[in-house]
């Protein structure tokens, strides 16, 4: 297991390559290539970590206003539940129904807020789905 720090400083000391060149595979991790390597110009400068905050309203609006000020994506560690895997591929439901125990963490990406919708669009290497 890969901790979400250990891979952003992988990105920020090595950079990675675009996903056509390296497309992304659920059943299988090969380490790269040399062609995958030598491409691998994209890096971060920085990143930060955001501590736990005391409600979720408060962490709403700090993760909209990250997103609105820097127009970046947001790397989120979210515990998963058991009842997870029902809103994978329903990209139009929030997940919002926490049953069935705690199975286990999982990284995704949030890189928009619906107001309309209030939910956070997120991707995810699992299928698409909203917060």
């Amino acid at each position: 297991i890969v901790q979400p720090s250990t891979a952003l400083s992988y990105v920020k000391n090595h950079g990675i390559c675009l996903s056509s060149v390296m497309p992304y595979s659920q059943n299988d991790c090969p380490t790269p290539t040399a062609s995958q390597n030598n491409q691998a110009t994209y890096k971060i400068s920085k990143y930060e970590r955001i501590e736990k905050f005391s409600t979720s309203v408060d962490m709403t609006n700090t993760l909209k206003q990250i997103l609105f000020l820097s127009n970046k994506p947001i790397i989120v560690t979210l515990p998963i539940y058991g009842s997870f895997p029902d809103c994978i591929d329903r990209a139009t439901t929030p997940y919002s129904n926490y049953s069935g125990g705690f199975s286990a963490y999982h990284t995704v990406v949030i890189s928009g807020y619906n107001d309309a919708k209030q939910s956070f669009d997120v991707l995810n290497s699992w299928g698409s789905y909203k917060l």
